[in-house]
């Protein structure tokens, strides 16, 4: 497999500053750059530490970025806030979809997904108001937010009990199950899709961090991070009203780690962690462990419809049919790179995700890789 990119920002680690990273992309009005991303400060780096929404610019395409900035600080009574989406308004308004933690006295911790909207580029912004009004601990994915062509917003989550590690009977034992909230009058109000995502085997972790992409037909596809060696998949053709069995999508071999795919040109790009390039080197316990390697790029040449397709089988080495459009953004296997985001640029995309920097802790440092067009043609 053929390398790609180069790296364009890296945001490291140092004191008081443990972790960098889930972030994404926006286009500005300016025709700058925003990349948002999850800013730890403090001593503690795990996800319920503290941790604020920060941003960087970049005026020439992604070659040199500005220093970093705070976007939404921590609030009073919020434990952090997190993973955040950066979304085009139908009005025009830019959009922040992020993650609200606070504890809930006596009960434990809630992770409630947000909405804020800017008028001027980011100077100044609204008061949040919730995606959904169930208390509970829901995890999307960074990136993950999409507008379909009719305008409608769709923000994919995966619940995980009415507070984390919740033990009430809001999860059965099957672990968690996903769901996505919708919006279709730009992001004022927000209502669930009826259809519930569980998984279909038990196991505590369930269905997590999942996201949708739109075919130009406009059927919708539907993918979860799972621990079952598989990315798993559903596809809807009448606008989520229905969907197909959940199966495994067997090109799209996975640790448990989410993945990304958006339309980046002519193209569309996956980026993932494929097992089968490392699998039989030993892997030791999740934190432990460079389990998130290698981090490649497949490229769909027919709007994502060959990722999507239910024809794949084992029995076609997995891999292989889509194999010749397979690239390697990150190839180090003593490190750890995940949680991609993708922004489109006219000849180029852009991916950010994190990279364990030699640590034995994956979620460490923020990494933005810049990859050609004519690099993948």
């Amino acid at each position: 497999m053929k390398k790609i990119g180069k790296e364009v920002l890296f945001l490291p680690t140092g004191k008081q500053n443990p972790r960098n990273g889930e972030g994404t992309f926006i286009r500005l009005k300016d025709g700058g750059i925003m990349y948002a991303f999850t800013e730890y400060y403090g001593e503690d780096w795990e996800d319920s530490a503290t941790a604020r929404i920060s941003a960087c610019c970049s005026y020439d395409e992604g070659e040199t970025w500005s220093d970093k900035f705070v976007l939404f600080p921590k609030e009073d009574g919020d434990q952090n806030n997190m993973s955040v989406n950066m979304i085009r308004m139908n009005n025009g308004d830019l959009g922040a979809l992020y993650l609200r933690k606070a504890v809930i006295e006596g009960k434990g911790m809630s992770c409630m997904p947000v909405l804020r909207r800017s008028s001027d580029e980011g100077k100044t912004w609204s008061d949040y108001i919730y995606c959904t009004e169930e208390v509970g601990y829901y995890c999307p994915f960074n990136g993950s937010a999409l507008k379909l062509r009719s305008g409608r917003i769709l923000m994919p989550v995966s619940f995980h009990g009415t507070v984390h590690g919740a033990k009430d009977g809001s999860l059965s034992e099957y672990g968690a199950y996903a769901r996505i909230l919708y919006s279709d009058d730009d992001g004022y109000t927000w209502q669930s899709m009826e259809h519930i995502f569980r998984s279909p085997y038990k196991t505590h972790k369930g269905l997590a961090e999942p996201s949708v992409y739109e075919h130009e037909d406009g059927s919708l596809w539907i993918w979860f991070r799972t621990v079952f060696g598989h990315q798993y998949q559903s596809v809807s053709h009448d606008g989520g009203k229905t969907w197909s069995e959940l199966m495994p999508n067997f090109y799209f071999t996975s640790p448990d780690a989410p993945m990304q795919v958006r339309k980046v040109g002519p193209y569309t790009a996956a980026i993932f962690n494929p097992i089968p390039y490392y699998a039989g080197n030993p892997r030791k316990e999740f934190w432990e462990s460079p389990k998130r390697t290698p981090l490649v790029c497949s490229i769909s040449k027919k709007d994502g419809v060959d990722f999507s397709s239910n024809e794949l089988r084992t029995c076609d080495g997995g891999m292989a049919p889509l194999e010749e459009d397979l690239f390697v953004l990150e190839d180090d296997l003593t490190n750890s790179f995940c949680y991609p985001s993708l922004f489109e640029g006219p000849d180029y995309f852009l991916v950010s995700y994190y990279c364990s920097n030699n640590t034995p802790v994956c979620l460490n440092c923020a990494r933005i890789t810049k990859v050609m067009y004519s690099e993948i043609g």
